[in-house]
Parts: structure tokens; C-alpha cells; sequence
């Protein structure tokens, strides 16, 4: 007998569909990484990781912001 009822809660409940996700998978930091016009200085260090990324800058995951600022002039 449980299982019989086990199957009809599971027939009965509503499911909610999936959100669909956006075609950008990019978080909120790199957003604008390419189009930020403002001095390094002036981005966190999840914007500059992300410009650092796109440069493949190796070692960027163990750089604070100043080294990632210093890192990025240095091939730009």
C-alpha cells in the first residue's frame, strides 16, 4: 500500500520548470573587464584576475591586486 501512495504524491506534485540560463557565463567581476576604460588602480581584484586571464598570465591565482596591476602593464 505505501507504494501506491509513494507513486501518486509523485504523479501529483507540481514541478517547476528550469530557469534557462543567459548565453554569458561570465560573473559579475569580468563583466566589463574589456570595455573598463578606468585605471587598474580603480578595479577589484576579481576584474584585474579576468583581464590577467585573457592575457594567460601565468601564476595570476596566487597574485595580490598590486602584482596582477604590475603583471598586466608589463605585457600591455
Amino acid at each position: 500500500m505505501p507504494v501506491k501512495k509513494a507513486k501518486s504524491i509523485k504523479s501529483n506534485t507540481l514541478r517547476k520548470p528550469l530557469a534557462k540560463k543567459s548565453g554569458s557565463t561570465k560573473n559579475a567581476n569580468s563583466k566589463n573587464s574589456d570595455k573598463d576604460n578606468r585605471p587598474y588602480e580603480e578595479r577589484t581584484r576579481g576584474q584585474l584576475y579576468e583581464v590577467a586571464r585573457k592575457l594567460e598570465i601565468d601564476g595570476r591565482s596566487k597574485m595580490d591586486k598590486d602584482q596582477l596591476i604590475r603583471a598586466i602593464r608589463k605585457i600591455k
